[in-house]
């Protein structure tokens, strides 16, 4: 059938068809052929006038396949004018298939060629499928049709909006000016979401066409729309162009927040924890306009900056963009018990949706884990220069502490950073260094994640998490400081301190950008205290360079001062200013401190601590001290200063603990380390705890696991070991070995720390992965080794069962296509349900020397002992039972009954005697199910639907199986060939729609689809009995048989 003077290829057309309904609905219980490719068109017409500099613009195809990620070769050859078309540049190249399609750019030069229509082909393989594209060009002294762009760019819209892409259809000739018509050419075109206009319209130099394209019709289900627009000059079906489009669906534009907690850590007594950020953006690229409000009870404040605030909301933000959390610690009270406080902090869009967060923050008298910085920002913008490595200092509020850092992103972000130096003592420090390979990669927006660190020398200590963000894209000329975090000037009033520096970049290394900087006090009344070398600079140059200090005279009273430096870009639309908090804490006289301030120790058994070491400094100066060891009330010394009593500030004390001979108790043993300055300042005391415990050992529950296993089942679901400790906390490593059977037996983590005697069990997995095993009994050994010295392995033995399958049984036959069990027919597909008869997961067969194969999955389909071609095998589509998709062997022709034999993984079923008919038709429908809607095409290859119903008078495709014997016969489970001589039926056929007989065009095998399917084209009778559009009864008989009832298509009376 052809629609005009170029035509389509009919067989290509019905596998994009196919495709594209294989997207949309799982066709589990229908026929797929794998792998299927489809284009949305199989026709691209090319035209140019001779004589013309300006070449036609190239046109895109978009190859699909089912399933994706298939291998694919795209040849481009011409059948006459040597060698003007091309592929990608080529005349041949390779890829693999993507979930949104292949890119295909095809190109043509008609340079030299004489007047006339020329012809070619590029032709898509994969494996042994073959799908060509015929390529016109007609070269023409008179004027032609030009677009641009030749091919639309790939559009990426949200669901629910109406877009014009405005096109520029012209002439070659610009003097001549041509009257064209626009029409849409697409496969599969729900509700009609891609029209034209205006239609028709005459070229011209500048946009002239709109194409319009509404989403907001679009079903919930599909994600990717494709089609091809055609221009045609009016009066003359040869002068035409295409423009193909492709358009991918988005969700409605919603907030997106994260993370979705932002933690705190809070040690009464020890600095209070600094701000961090909440990054958020639009789930598209409408930018979003958003507050955010902190809900009851309130804990924290909220502020678009790191500055200080006692704002518990930030209104008129936009997306992408960050705003910051900062914990309220005098809301606590005095004396906050040990706890979690959870504030609700609620982000609301202005257009309307809502995310609600938690902010946390986590009281504890346990020593912590210290930061150099609360959080880490990224920014890179393409083609910039790539963001640089960040180190943070990992310190201790207390005694040292041995730590682990790890990396956590939320779901669907790719790792864009990595961490050095994952383990330590502190003090220590991990560097955090951007992975660029996948920044670079990465489109415009924000992207989060934390790095995490878990102390495993203090029993219970909460995890401190430190927010990293990535900025990628924005305006190039924004600024970045090297420290958004400096630590604060600490010291005693009027004393000098050294001078800092900010270095101020562009986002983008090659833009130069100037900035002003200003200070800002907020709402103190004392300012003046900090100073700035410069109040303008430029980005690249030595003014880029800031130096910032304290003005020792500006201060006269102790106390906490806080300012910020802003740094705004100058001549930048919309500018962003940077903000970078500067601490001042002023103490009243010089003092000594200890770090860490306290010392918590446990020895389990005998064995003491290891030397510890403090260190001692002062807010001015330097000092002479003394040391003494004050025992608590009853205990004895077991602390030993190992650098005599006498030493210089600041310095470092080394402490021996000799605590072999003190016996466990649950009290601590107190001594008391005073460290007394001869400068007058307080005695430091530091306090020496140490708790001593029995040896701990590890505990296993339970001590035996048996796991059962039926061959060709799904795995033995896995089974969980409680592991405690009966004491301290102790850390383990966990082996999983087998005595038989190969290594079926794994255990997971492989490594790992308990709690201490009295918290949450520790759980390690255990998996049985029995492969192809056969019948018997196997026995493996999970054995978890402590890493304390003295502790004993825990070993738990594991038994694994695996039976032989049970054989096929409860054999139920109908037609693939009219789900009805009537027999079967030469060259019929059909569904087989039962039990036993296939793997727990699904397989679809893929064409192998042109063939489907006779063996997949370790399923055969015998009929009288004659192996029969598999589409399909595993799981049925409800998944209430297993299920084969197989093709009847053509010849079981001529006799009464055949029996049919199931044999899985070697175990047969017994023989099931089934008629055989000469015919059996089933036409395939929408619902899969052999009733309501059929999937057919109409006369332009788009699908027949209730908003694109069939014209009285038109062809339609109709597709199905069970047409019986064909000559010539193509052989079992073989592709047809998309080349005349097509497969015919051998039997009479006759097609009633609403009862009249309609005129048969073509009736016979499905070319480029597998034998069985079968393709009758009919005109419709012109007078149909139907007054308006709707649906009307379609049946089809072959031979004697007639199809399913209850059959129809949508129809409408000609205008």
């Amino acid at each position: 059938m052809k629609t005009s003077s170029f035509g389509l290829e009919r067989g290509a057309m019905l596998a994009f068809g196919l495709i594209l309904l294989a997207g949309a609905s799982n066709l589990n219980g229908q026929t797929q052929q794998a792998p299927a490719l489809g284009v949305p068109n199989t026709t691209l017409q090319f035209a140019y006038q001779t004589g013309q500099a300006s070449l036609p613009a190239a046109q895109t195809l978009r190859l699909f396949s089912v399933p994706v990620g298939v291998p694919y070769t795209a040849t481009a050859q011409t059948t006459s004018g040597g060698g003007w078309l091309f592929v990608n540049n080529s005349l041949q190249i390779t890829g693999i298939t993507q979930a949104n399609g292949s890119e295909l750019n095809v190109t043509v030069s008609p340079t030299g060629l004489a007047a006339g229509l020329y012809s070619g082909t590029v032709t898509l393989t994969s494996g042994t499928t073959t799908l060509p594209i015929q390529i016109f060009m007609l070269v023409s002294p008179s004027a032609q049709l030009i677009a641009n762009p030749g091919s639309v760019p790939l559009q990426t819209l949200d669901r629910g909006v109406t877009v014009q892409i405005p096109l520029t259809v012209g002439s070659s000739t610009a003097a001549t000016q041509l009257q064209f018509f626009s029409e849409v050419l697409t496969p599969v075109q729900p509700n009609n979401w891609l029209t034209i206009s205006p239609n028709p319209a005459l070229t011209s130099g500048v946009p002239n066409v709109n194409l319009i394209v509404n989403t907001s019709v679009i079903p919930a289900t599909t994600s990717i729309l494709t089609g091809v627009v055609r221009f045609t000059v009016a009066g003359s079906q040869n002068q035409q162009i295409t423009v193909p489009i492709t358009v991918l669906v988005g969700a409605t534009a919603n907030l997106q927040v994260s993370p979705a907690v932002v933690t705190f850590t809070y040690q009464p007594g020890f600095q209070q924890p600094g701000p961090k950020p909440v990054s958020v953006s639009s789930s598209s690229s409408t930018q979003l306009t958003y507050s955010a409000q902190v809900g009851a009870p309130s804990y924290f404040y909220l502020s678009p900056t790191t500055a200080p605030t006692t704002s518990t909301l930030v209104n008129q933000l936009t997306t992408p963009g960050t705003f910051y959390v900062i914990p309220n610690v005098a809301a606590l009270g005095a004396n906050p018990a040990p706890g979690n406080y959870d504030s609700p902090i609620t982000v609301q869009a202005f257009t309307g949706g809502s995310q609600q967060i938690t902010a946390r923050l986590t009281v504890t008298n346990t020593n912590l884990l210290t930061t150099s910085q609360d959080f880490v920002n990224f920014a890179f913008s393409p083609g910039g220069p790539s963001p640089g490595p960040v180190t943070l200092n990992i310190g201790s509020t207390g005694t040292n502490q041995t730590y682990a850092a790890t990396r956590f992103f939320p779901a669907g972000t790719l790792p864009f950073f990595d961490i050095q130096v994952t383990t330590g003592t502190t003090p220590g420090s991990v560097t955090v260094v951007p992975t660029i390979a996948i920044v670079q990669s990465l489109a415009n927006g924000t992207y989060t994640g934390e790095v995490r660190l878990q102390s495993s020398s203090v029993a219970g200590a909460p995890v401190i998490s430190v927010p990293v963000t990535l900025t990628v894209g924005g305006a190039s000329a924004q600024l970045t400081v090297d420290t958004p975090q400096p630590a604060p000037f600490e010291g005693a009033v009027g004393q000098s301190q050294t001078a800092r520096t900010l270095i101020v970049r562009a986002s983008d290394i090659n833009v130069v950008t100037n900035f002003s900087v200003s200070i800002d006090y907020g709402t103190s009344a004392t300012t003046g205290w900090l100073v700035l070398s410069s109040l303008t600079g430029t980005t690249g140059t030595a003014t880029g360079t800031l130096t910032y200090n304290i003005n020792p005279n500006a201060i006269t009273l102790a106390g906490n001062y806080s300012a910020d430096i802003v740094i705004t870009p100058i001549g930048v639309t919309n500018p962003v200013p940077v903000r970078v908090n500067i601490r001042y804490n002023a103490s009243a006289t010089a003092t000594v401190t200890a770090s860490p301030a306290r010392l918590d120790l446990t020895q389990a058994g005998a064995t003491p601590p290891a030397n510890q070491t403090v260190q001692l400094a002062t807010t001015a100066g330097t000092t002479a001290y003394t040391v003494q060891v004050v025992p608590g009330t009853g205990d004895a010394v077991f602390v030993r200063v190992l650098n005599t009593s006498t030493g210089s500030i600041p310095g470092t004390l080394q402490l021996a603990i000799e605590s072999a001979s003190l016996a466990p108790r649950v009290e601590p043993y107190l001594n008391n380390v005073d460290v007394i300055p001869n400068n007058g300042s307080a005695t430091v005391r530091i306090p020496v705890r140490l708790t001593v415990s029995a040896g701990a050992n590890l505990l296993a529950t339970p001590t035996t696991l048996t796991f059962s296993y039926q061959a060709g089942a799904a795995n033995p679901a896995t089974q969980t070991i409680n592991l405690t400790s009966s004491a301290a906390a102790i850390a383990f490593s966990a082996l999983a070995t087998t005595t038989t059977g190969g290594n079926w037996l794994s255990v997971s983590p492989a490594s790992g720390t308990t709690t201490a005697v009295g918290g949450a069990v520790t759980p390690l997995t255990v998996t049985a992965n029995p492969g192809t095993l056969a019948a018997g009994t196997y026995n493996g050994v999970v054995t978890i080794t402590p890493s304390t010295a003295g502790s004993q392995p825990v070993t738990v033995n594991v038994t694994l069962t695996v039976t032989s399958p049970a054989p096929p049984s409860g054999l139920a036959i109908t037609n693939n296509a009219s789900s009805i069990s009537r027999g079967v027919s030469p060259g019929q597909i059909i569904t087989i349900k039962g039990r036993n008869l296939a793997p727990a997961t699904g397989l679809s067969g893929s064409v192998q020397n042109n063939s489907f194969p006779t063996r997949l999955g370790e399923v055969r389909v015998l009929f009288d002992s004659v192996e029969s071609p598999l589409f399909y095998v595993g799981p049925s589509g409800d998944r209430t039972s297993d299920q084969i998709n197989a093709i009847v062997p053509y010849g079981v022709s001529g006799r009464a009954s055949t029996n049919l034999v199931v044999e899985y993984r070697g175990v047969a079923s017994q023989p099931l005697s089934l008629s055989v008919r000469e015919t059996d038709p089933g036409i395939f429908t929408v619902n899969q199910q052999g009733s309501g809607a059929a999937s057919l095409l109409n006369q332009n290859n788009s699908a027949n639907t209730q908003a694109n119903p069939a014209v009285a008078g038109s062809v339609i495709q109709i597709f199905g199986t069970g047409e019986g014997l064909v000559a010539p016969n193509p052989g079992d489970g073989r592709v047809v060939p998309v080349t005349a001589p097509f497969p015919a039926f051998l039997n009479v056929v006759q097609v009633r729609v609403n009862g009249r007989v309609a005129r048969v065009v073509y009736s016979g095998s499905a070319p480029g689809l597998v034998a069985g399917v079968f393709q009758i084209n009919v005109e419709l009778p012109v007078d149909l009995g139907i007054a308006a559009a709707g649906q009307v009864p379609l049946e089809v008989q072959i031979g004697s048989t007639a199809s399913q009832p209850s059959v129809t298509l949508w129809a409408r009376p000609r205008p």
